[in-house]
């Protein structure tokens, strides 16, 4: 298989400045001569006007002229022939000048300064950054002037500019390599670019108490310039015909809850938003809201379900209101309607839960059924009506049939009995399902689904195979469920041939006949002697 043998001053990666001339020997052996290819961050590595690839028998250099940052990487060098294939890798470093400052953003621009912040540079240049050099230009002049070349951190504030004149400003950053290509920033002009914001829109009152209110709103659509530092929420006094400030400082939240008003009295209301311009245009007036008690009844519950119905009661579930009107739902009331009448009649009250067992129907009564919910405001409006029904014994699948037993077993057949369930479920049993399985499959076979006795011959059967039975009653309602054979029988005939008669006499002999006699067999093979 090939074998590379890189140069000793490889082996620890290579590290070079920039511009300069980087060469990557190898020593390849191997027979047959293998194929070599060069790799750089999963790229295969071609030639070009920088990069040249010398391959020679046992030998392949890689060399790039004119080295630039972006060739820091790892190089792969591989050899491949019928024997085998075999890897080396040199890490090369190319060290430069740094990269421009990031995020380069200018702030708190006023008539004489402004404030300058960034980001170190994404790509150092494989060394530290030792300083920053920030510079300005007049906007209509081509010369930089150079506002400090040691700047140790990433802001600098830009003081004496001369108002309303417009300038641009640039970071370098510097390593030990030189200085990197600067940021430049969109010319700014030395002003105060602010006015007082714009009105704010869509207050909205929410809330709604005896002696408060909380108010919404959307922030300006113009800041005027600015960032907004706060809000003014003002109420119209009639008695002075003013505008009164409701809160001492202003806010910097979209809502606030105006207390220690008058109640059931209507009050206006307003917002204004302010920056260092001061504040601005006040926004549209509210209605006049009044001020009360918000409570109000809940909404209606949702339509009632009849989950079981009996002879004389019926259970009841339903949905809660989807608002409950401000207050905690305090209990339901249950209404009833019987069929052919157009009177409610309150059955329950005071339920605590959305589920309910009745009582005192009368049996084959039909009835319908509605549901309120109350708080301490009152009580809802009635949900929907439930689905008429009918009163009566409510009927089930019966239980399972007991006993199953194998009475007796040949190669062909099974005699099965069994003992009938111990409920009919309220409907008469119908008739019995049974159903066989060789246990060699998983499936169930129907054998029959009309037996009326508590037994049944269930054949054909394969001789030889095991066998498990099960049984399930069926009546109006529907199946119940299986009773199952605990043990698999063998199908298979269960007796033999019967042993010899014995103790053979001769009773009478006449010209015609001869009477015997003899004793059964003691064994008679396990059936009847035929």
């Amino acid at each position: 298989p090939p074998e590379i043998e890189l140069d000793v001053k490889l082996l620890a990666g290579l590290t070079a400045r920039a511009g300069t001339k980087i060469e990557l020997p190898a020593d390849i052996k191997g027979k047959p001569e293998p194929r070599v290819k060069w790799t750089k961050a999963d790229l295969v590595l071609k030639a070009d006007d920088r990069i040249t690839i010398d391959t020679q028998p046992g030998h392949s250099k890689a060399s790039i002229a004119h080295t630039t940052r972006g060739d820091t990487a790892t190089y792969i060098i591989e050899a491949v022939n019928s024997s085998g294939r075999a890897t080396a890798t040199v890490d090369v470093n190319i060290l430069d000048k740094p990269g421009p400052p990031a995020a380069f953003d200018i702030s708190e621009i006023t008539n004489e300064s402004c404030f300058l912040a960034w980001n170190p540079p994404r790509d150092d240049g494989g060394s530290p950054i030792a300083n920053y050099i920030v510079e300005r230009r007049e906007h209509d002049k081509e010369e930089w002037v150079k506002l400090s070349a040691t700047v140790k951190h990433t802001t600098f504030k830009a003081c004496k500019l001369t108002p309303l004149k417009e300038y641009v400003f640039r970071v370098s950053a510097e390593n030990q390599y030189g200085i990197g290509e600067p940021a430049v920033h969109v010319p700014i002009i030395a002003k105060y670019s602010f006015d007082p914001p714009g009105p704010p829109t869509r207050v909205t009152p929410s809330d709604i108490a005896k002696d408060a209110v909380t108010l919404t709103w959307l922030e300006p659509d113009e800041d005027g310039g600015s960032p907004i530092t706060g809000y003014w929420i003002e109420k119209f006094d009639p008695e002075t015909d003013k505008w009164i400030r409701c809160n001492k400082l202003p806010i910097k939240d979209l809502t606030f809850r105006v207390k220690g008003l008058p109640t059931k009295k209507k009050t206006r209301f307003r917002v204004l938003a302010e920056n260092l311009a001061g504040p601005g245009k006040a926004s549209d007036e509210t209605d006049p809201i009044l001020i009360k008690d918000p409570i109000d009844p809940p909404w209606a519950p949702g339509k009632p379900f009849i989950k079981e119905i009996a002879k004389t009661s019926a259970f009841l579930i339903w949905n809660r209101p989807e608002h409950d009107g401000g207050a905690k739902i305090e209990g339901y009331i249950i209404e009833f309607q019987k069929t052919g009448s157009e009177e409610w009649v309150r059955i329950a009250e005071d339920i605590p839960q959305t589920e309910h067992f009745l009582k005192g129907l009368m049996e084959k009564q039909e009835y319908s059924f509605r549901i309120k919910a109350v708080n301490k405001a009152g009580e809802s409006e009635p949900s929907e009506a439930s689905e008429p029904v009918v009163c009566k014994e409510r009927l089930y699948p019966p239980s399972t049939p007991e006993w199953l037993e194998v009475a007796n077993i040949t190669k062909i057949s099974a005699d099965l009995k069994w003992q009938a369930p111990s409920s009919d479920g309220g409907s008469p049993i119908s008739n019995y399902v049974v159903e066989k399985r060789d246990v060699r499959r998983k499936a169930w076979q129907s054998v029959d689904t009309t037996v009326k006795e508590l037994k049944y011959t269930v054949t054909p059967l394969n001789e030889g195979s095991l066998y498990v039975f099960r049984v399930a009653a069926e009546n109006a309602v529907g199946m119940s469920e299986f009773c199952e054979l605990e043990d698999a029988v063998l199908a298979k005939d269960t007796f033999t041939t019967p042993g010899p008669p014995y103790a053979l006499t001769v009773v009478e002999v006449t010209k015609r006949h001869v009477e015997l006699k003899w004793e059964a067999p003691k064994s008679n093979g396990g059936r009847p002697i035929t």
